[in-house]
């Protein structure tokens, strides 16, 4: 058995729930460069690749937003 380090976990999380990074106040990160900040920042969040806003096109490809999950869904059925 391996260990896994926060990091390795905090992307598996993600990629489990259809994340494709984190996001902060003033970053973001997708899995190509994931954390590079290498902080565990707690203030960073779940997040999607959005539209880059205009005043940023150029200086990056990548745009990340937070990303809403559903907290009032129902849950599915059990399918056994």
């Amino acid at each position: 058995m391996s260990e896994m380090t926060v990091k390795e976990i905090v992307a598996d999380w993600l990629k489990e729930h259809g994340c494709d990074g984190l996001c902060g106040e003033e970053c973001g990160c997708d899995f190509e460069d994931f954390r590079p900040c290498d902080e565990p920042s707690f203030d960073c969040v779940a997040a999607m690749k959005g539209p880059v806003p205009e005043e940023y096109k150029g200086d990056t490809d990548t745009w990340m937003i937070p990303k809403q999950f559903c907290t009032d869904c129902k849950e599915k059925p059990d399918e056994s």
